[in-house]
């Protein structure tokens, strides 16, 4: 390998490792302090280097705030591709399976919880730039889009609309962040019956 294609991919891998301890940094003092509460100076320190370094990786606390986010989310897109065992199991089951093992995830996930905190999400949403958010709801689509496609290949659901039910599995995890306004007494039977109407669409097709 060339000495310098080498030198800049070794360069590249340090930069990831180190933007990633950031975000990771992050991840726990905005659970521990909230996003308001953190400063850039606590997330640099707790990572040992020079506040300055910080916006060779990210604009803002909020940009950081938002790829903490971003990473959160791909977790569980992922546990939506990853299938059980289908042999002996009916689809239905499968599907409900997946769902709420999303739903019950995000539930449980201190960092996204907190966006259950209007203000801190509407923050969060002001202060990033509007090309930022568009292109992440943009792969956020394109990502749901490849989770239905792993399951029609997998034989989970016949060959629908990939987008328009990536679209409908996306508003059920919005859903998950509006328990305040629905109501805890009612949330979680309201939920299941969000997932029980979407597996029943998806059987027939939606």
């Amino acid at each position: 390998m060339n000495k310098n294609i080498k030198y800049s991919f070794e360069v590249d891998i340090l930069t990831e490792r180190f933007k990633q301890s950031l975000i990771e940094a992050g991840r726990e003092l905005f659970i521990q302090y909230s996003l308001q509460k953190t400063t850039i100076q606590d997330i640099t320190q707790s990572v040992g280097v020079a506040t300055g370094t910080f916006y060779n990786y990210f604009s803002s606390k909020e940009h950081l705030y938002f790829a903490v986010l971003e990473q959160e989310e791909k977790v569980m897109q992922q546990t939506l591709k990853d299938i059980p065992e289908i042999k002996g199991r009916n689809r239905r089951e499968i599907l409900h399976e997946l769902l709420s093992k999303v739903v019950f995830d995000i539930q449980r996930n201190p960092f996204i919880q907190q966006l259950l905190d209007s203000d801190q999400l509407k923050r969060l949403t002001h202060k990033l730039p509007q090309a930022v958010l568009e292109d992440h709801f943009k792969r956020d689509e394109d990502t749901f889009v490849s989770v239905v496609q792993v399951w029609q290949k997998h034989g989970l659901i016949n060959h629908q609309n990939p987008t328009k039910v990536a679209s409908i599995i996306r508003a059920l995890f919005v859903l998950t962040l509006h328990e305040y306004e629905i109501g805890k007494d009612y949330f979680e039977t309201t939920i299941e019956w969000y997932i029980e109407r979407i597996v029943d669409g998806l059987m027939k097709g939606v």
